[in-house]
C-alpha cells in the first residue's frame, strides 16, 4: 500500500510539472495533500505541487516593496557578504517579505527578492518552494504547526493534532472560516528533547499538554505563556507590515 501511495505521487507530481499542470483540477491536489499527510509527509500548505497558478490576490500585475524600514533590515543583512555574494542573504531577506506581507509569500514578494537580491527570479523560487517555513498560499493570522517527525510522533503529537483539529474544525493545510488560524504540520523544530512540539505565530509551545486545548491560544493571549519560547533567530526589528 505504501509503495503504491509513492508511486501515485510520483505520477501526479510529474503531471503538475507538465505543461497541463495549470489545470490540474484543486480536486486531486487536496486528496493527494491528505494523502501524503496520511504516510507521514509533512506539508504546511495545500502548495503540495509548488505550481504558480493566478489568482485575484495573486498574480504578476500585484505589486509588492519592502517598506522604508524594512530595507533597512535588508541592507544590513546584505552588507554582511561581500558585493558578489548577496545571494546569501537570501532566507532572512524571504523571512522579512513573508513577514511583512503577512505571513505568505506571494509572487510579487518573491520577484522583489529576486530584484534586490540581483537573482534570477527561479533560484528565488527554488528556495521558497524547498523549505516548509515559507508559505505560498494565504494564511490564517495564526499558522498552528504540530511537529510531524519521528521524536514527536513518538511522544504523541498524533494525538495533539487530532485534538487541535476537533477544536478547530479544520484539518492539515486548511484554514478556519474566520481566517484566524490555518492548521499545518512542520519538520524538526530542533527541540526533540521537548517533545511533542507545537509552533504557534513564530512561537514553540514546550511540553504541549496531550490534549493540544491550550494549544490553540495566541501564546502573547495566555495558555501558559512561560512555556512560549521564538521560534525564529533573532534579526534587526521591524519585520511586520
Amino acid at each position: 500500500m505504501f509503495s503504491r501511495a509513492l508511486l501515485l505521487a510520483g505520477r501526479l507530481a510529474t503531471a503538475a510539472s507538465s505543461q497541463q499542470s495549470a489545470s490540474l483540477p484543486s480536486r486531486t491536489v487536496q486528496p493527494l495533500n491528505q494523502l501524503l499527510h496520511r504516510f507521514g509527509f509533512a506539508t504546511n500548505s495545500i502548495d503540495v505541487f509548488n505550481v504558480h497558478k493566478d489568482t485575484p490576490e495573486n498574480n504578476a500585475s500585484i505589486t509588492f516593496d519592502f517598506t522604508e524600514a524594512n530595507y533597512k533590515v535588508v541592507n544590513e543583512l546584505i552588507s554582511r557578504y561581500p558585493p558578489n555574494y548577496k545571494a546569501s542573504a537570501i532566507i532572512p531577506v524571504l523571512d522579512i517579505a513573508q513577514q511583512q506581507n503577512k505571513g505568505w509569500l506571494s509572487l510579487a514578494a518573491l520577484n522583489r527578492v529576486a530584484s534586490v537580491l540581483e537573482m534570477q527570479p527561479i533560484r528565488v523560487y527554488e528556495v521558497a518552494t524547498f523549505y516548509t517555513m515559507f508559505n505560498r498560499s494565504k494564511i490564517g493570522k495564526y499558522q498552528v504547526l504540530i511537529c510531524g517527525t519521528t521524536p514527536c510522533r513518538l511522544q504523541g503529537a498524533q494525538g495533539i493534532e487530532e485534538a487541535v483539529t476537533k477544536h478547530l474544525g479544520v484539518g492539515i493545510g486548511e484554514s478556519t472560516p474566520d481566517g484566524l488560524f490555518t492548521l499545518g504540520e512542520m519538520e524538526c523544530m530542533g527541540a526533540c528533547v521537548n517533545a511533542p512540539m507545537v509552533a504557534i505565530a513564530d512561537y514553540t509551545k514546550l511540553r504541549t499538554p496531550p490534549t493540544g486545548a491550550s494549544a490553540t491560544p495566541s501564546p502573547t493571549g495566555g495558555g501558559g505563556g512561560r512555556d512560549w519560547h521564538p521560534l525564529r533567530c533573532a534579526v534587526p526589528s521591524p519585520l511586520g507590515a
